[in-house]
């Protein structure tokens, strides 16, 4: 199996450790079987930092309560670095139904991981303008239509906006395009350092506006 497979006593002792999960860990089986998970070799820990090992252990949880048990962590590799994994374990019985122990099955969660990462840039840059970081045309029209909708259920006022930065293609003409698109990044963050958090800025190369809530 790529993935990687171990079993677990009802102390945690670990009884066996597969070829999946050497390449995962970095850890061979002559190393840890016969040792307890909850030495924290293996440093699981969440998505925000939590020491699964010593407490929220899919492991554990499921010796417990009998049933299966999912998470994604970190695991630390035996060379230092964190490797994204998804978790799932479940219990192992006897034939009267007991619970004597529990197998883990771990794979690597890398290419979910950077997939999950890249939709989120997508998502981000959708909406940001990429010379300034401010927003962008799309969310200043998108921000407008729920001004005007709160406006007209509401009549919450508000203002806006718009301005342009004069000579910006004599400044690209003279200095070169680089020189022009710093004057924009300062401007921008000029313009952002005016507001306050409830107002929206936005500009760049194709949108030069201010949203502003008003008083």
């Amino acid at each position: 199996m790529s993935d990687g497979v171990n079993f677990v006593d009802r102390d945690r002792r670990i009884l066996y450790w597969n070829e999946g999960a050497f390449r995962l860990s970095g850890y061979t089986a002559q190393g840890l079987v016969g040792r307890s998970c909850q030495d924290d070799i293996l440093y699981h820990v969440d998505y925000e930092g939590t020491r699964l090992c010593q407490d929220g252990c899919p492991l554990s949880a499921c010796i417990d309560d009998g049933r299966s048990h999912e998470a994604n962590v970190f695991l630390r590799h035996k060379q230092g670095r964190r490797v994204p994994v998804n978790v799932r374990a479940e219990p192992l019985r006897e034939a009267d139904g007991s619970i004597v122990g529990a197998i883990e099955i771990f794979s690597d969660d890398s290419a979910q991981m950077e997939t999950s990462r890249k939709i989120d840039v997508m998502k981000r840059l959708a909406f940001l303008d990429h010379l300034t970081q401010l927003p962008n045309r799309r969310f200043v029209e998108m921000s407008l239509r729920t001004a005007l909708a709160e406006y007209q259920v509401h009549e919450d006022p508000f203002g806006v906006l718009a301005f342009d930065l004069d000579e910006l293609k004599t400044i690209n003409d003279s200095y070169g395009h680089g020189c022009g698109d710093r004057a924009l990044q300062e401007i921008g963050k000029t313009v952002a350092g005016w507001l306050r958090p409830t107002d929206i800025s936005a500009g760049g190369a194709e949108t030069s506006s201010s949203l502003s809530s008003a008083t």
